[in-house]
């Protein structure tokens, strides 16, 4: 599922492709990465079901920052169903 993300290739390859073509360091890479909320081991390894809530809760936690209001039901049964984990 990752895969399709990219094209059919897992994020893994991809960056190792952009990586082998010289395009960019595999260090700023990662800052590339970071700075779109995008978590880089979970790129790097594949993790596709933690990737999601990592880059939720990070989205949510910008969202809070920004607006100074808490967002609620984060930590609800039904985000724990649907994301298997707390945004907490």
């Amino acid at each position: 599922m990752f895969g399709e993300l990219y094209g059919g290739v897992a994020p893994s390859a991809y960056l190792a492709k952009i990586e082998s073509k010289g395009q960019v360091s595999p260090d700023v890479l990662d800052g590339y990465l970071a700075s779109h909320f995008l978590d880089v081991p979970c790129c790097r390894e594949d993790d596709f079901d933690h990737f999601i809530l990592l880059r939720a809760k990070a989205l949510l936690d910008c969202i809070e920052e920004i607006t100074g209001k808490t967002i609620s039901d984060r930590d609800s049964e039904e985000v724990i169903k649907e994301f298997g984990g707390k945004f907490g």
